[in-house]
């Protein structure tokens, strides 16, 4: 990564001061960031042992702490094993897809080439945004054979001035009886049921129905609220699929910090 080295302290303390304006809603200090994050698709597709392909949209800038977080959090969700920059997109990806290629190659090296059937594909997409916030969305299809393949789902928001990954943490009473109604709805509408004994069926730990866990998938800010994301095995059986809702900003903004009201 190029490091830019700055001529004075003053010309520092003054880009200090402006990131902080970014990040701070009362500013009346424009932002460099764009409303609308310019992306461009790239991907890369491997040719070996079944079919191994991985595309993501990535921002044309490739300077602003924006764009370095988006590279980051790409790389991580794909392994954490590029070291090279992480603004290389393209390079990244070829990274992970030779990587995946050997891998599978050395696994199916004593079947016969009809039995070497594998499918991983992995997709990054912008999934929303407005002027302060930009969502991430992953997709990964994995299947090796046997009775079923995976579907696992994951995404995050950054925060546009400084690149910021947006976590449940910036949320409140996550242990309040009015919160976790909110979540047990979201449940109930997903699977379609209105009973609380029903959605009690659903877990895998009846506890967790007393206490629900958040989704380990990161908090999606959309244009509607919200987005939870559970993956399957989380919280229920692999046949009641990747639960998945979103609550409205009017119903969860009183367990948001000013961290995350400021993003709407």
């Amino acid at each position: 990564m190029k490091i830019i080295r700055i001529a004075s302290a003053a010309m520092i303390a003054a880009l200090v001061l402006t990131g902080i304006a970014g990040c701070d809603r009362t500013s009346t200090e424009a932002t460099s960031v764009p409303a609308v994050i310019p992306v461009q698709l790239d991907s890369v597709v491997a040719a070996g042992p079944g079919e191994i392909s991985i595309s993501a949209e990535f921002p044309v800038d490739t300077v602003s702490a924006l764009s370095k977080a988006v590279g980051e959090y790409v790389s991580e969700a794909l392994g954490g094993s590029w070291e090279g920059s992480c603004v290389n997109f393209h390079g990244m990806l070829e990274h992970y897809v030779s990587a995946l290629s050997a891998t599978y190659s050395d696994m199916f090296k004593d079947l016969p080439a009809d039995q070497a059937r594998c499918l991983d594909e992995t997709s990054v997409v912008k999934l929303a945004e407005n002027d302060k916030y930009v969502t991430y969305f992953v997709t990964h299809d994995l299947y090796l054979g046997g009775a079923h393949g995976s579907h696992m789902l994951d995404g995050v928001t950054f925060r546009k001035c400084d690149g910021r990954r947006i976590g449940w943490d910036v949320f409140t009473g996550q242990y309040d009886d009015n919160f976790a109604a909110l979540v047990k709805n979201g449940l109930k509408e997903y699977w379609q049921i209105s009973s609380d004994n029903e959605l009690k069926s659903y877990f895998l730990d009846e506890n967790d129905f007393y206490s629900v866990p958040l989704p380990e998938c990161a908090p999606l800010f959309t244009e509607d609220g919200v987005r939870f994301v559970y993956n399957e095995y989380e919280i229920a059986a692999y046949a009641s699929g990747r639960p998945s809702f979103t609550v409205p900003y009017s119903e969860i903004g009183d367990y948001m910090m000013v961290t995350a009201k400021r993003l709407l």
